[in-house]
């Protein structure tokens, strides 16, 4: 094989992921790329896709270009931090006023409901917050159990509330492999009106994936909106 593309359907939405151009160091600047991409918008099409998107690296203007001929548009997705295990990093304390409490990675509820809330407009015109894209299909839902088993994997979650509302603030997941090998990997979602909490949570939890990893490097993606996070993984 020359070269490849990946599609995939956004949960149960009708709107679809490109998850890999890749071509062939050997095989480049022959047209690969865009014949693979335009049979792949054109099978979408046909699905009755209404959104497609795709993730490019910065400043890789050859990949920019072709997306922006086929009609992509561009917009400010997610910033990746990567950290190599070192000294435990400071832990601020948590900021007077909240609480934190265990979370559970499977409940897509809590999770879509927070999103749907905190996710400016103008991001969502790009990545709408529906149900669909949270909840599980009906069928995978009974082989769910069995996935994570065999991912093999150590997942926590973690949620922070307001002490006086009991309102719902931030989100925070943390993931270990436990077979040799892989990244530790982190999420966070924070209500922009909090900016407070970025702090202690980046912190926080960078220190428990550092002291917990087995020496692994730590993936960090960030939603460029949320500026306070972004600032503190940096």
């Amino acid at each position: 094989m020359a070269a490849g593309v990946i599609v995939s359907r956004d949960g149960g939405t009708s709107s679809w992921d490109v998850g890999m151009v890749g071509v062939l160091p050997s095989h480049r600047r022959r047209g690969l790329a865009r014949k693979l991409l335009t049979r792949s918008l054109d099978y979408l099409r046909e699905r009755k896709a209404d959104k497609v998107t795709l993730g490019v690296i910065d400043r890789n203007v050859p990949a920019y270009s072709l997306y922006t001929s086929l009609g992509f548009e561009h917009y400010s997705g997610m910033i990746e931090y990567e950290m190599e295990p070192a000294d435990v990093p400071a832990v601020p304390a948590c900021p007077p006023g909240y609480v934190s409490e265990p979370f559970k990675p499977k409940d897509w509820r809590t999770r879509y409901e927070l999103d749907h809330r905190i996710s400016p407009a103008e991001i969502q015109q790009y990545e709408p917050v529906s149900i669909g894209r949270y909840r599980p299909p009906l069928l995978m839902r009974a082989f769910l159990p069995l996935f994570r088993l065999l991912q093999r994997r150590d997942q926590k979650g973690f949620a922070v509330r307001e002490n006086k509302s009991g309102a719902l603030v931030a989100l925070a997941m943390t993931t270990i492999p436990k077979s040799k090998g892989g990244v530790c990997r982190l999420r966070i979602r924070l209500d922009s009106a909090h900016p407070e909490l970025a702090d202690h949570l980046v912190s926080s939890h960078l220190a428990g994936l550092v002291e917990n990893g087995d020496g692994r490097r730590i993936d960090f993606m960030v939603p460029r909106w949320m500026t306070p996070l972004a600032a503190s993984a940096e």
